[in-house]
């Protein structure tokens, strides 16, 4: 995941992101490099095809850098676990 010079950029661009309601480019290409929207996506989609319990992790790893961030990547990552949920009539 990310390393402490990472986690100190995150960090440094989050009252922008507030401000701005957007994830930057610069964390974005962070989240890009380490996978983290492919936390579930299989290996040979070159994924890191993560257990639900391990991925959850990835998710409160995040988190605990950046709220925002952490959000992004778990719905970025995640959401699509919920597609069966929908009520079909509705969509």
């Amino acid at each position: 995941m990310f390393n402490e010079a990472e986690k100190k950029k995150i960090k440094s661009f989050s009252e922008q992101m507030d401000r701005e309601k957007r994830i930057l480019p610069e964390v974005l290409e962070l989240i890009y490099e380490q996978k983290l929207f492919k936390v579930f996506t299989p290996m040979a989609l070159d994924g890191l095809s993560l257990s639900l319990v391990d991925g959850l992790k990835i998710f409160q790893r995040v988190g605990a850098v950046d709220g925002n961030v952490g959000w992004t990547v778990t719905i970025g990552s995640g959401g699509n676990m919920f597609i069966p949920l929908f009520d079909q009539r509705v969509c």
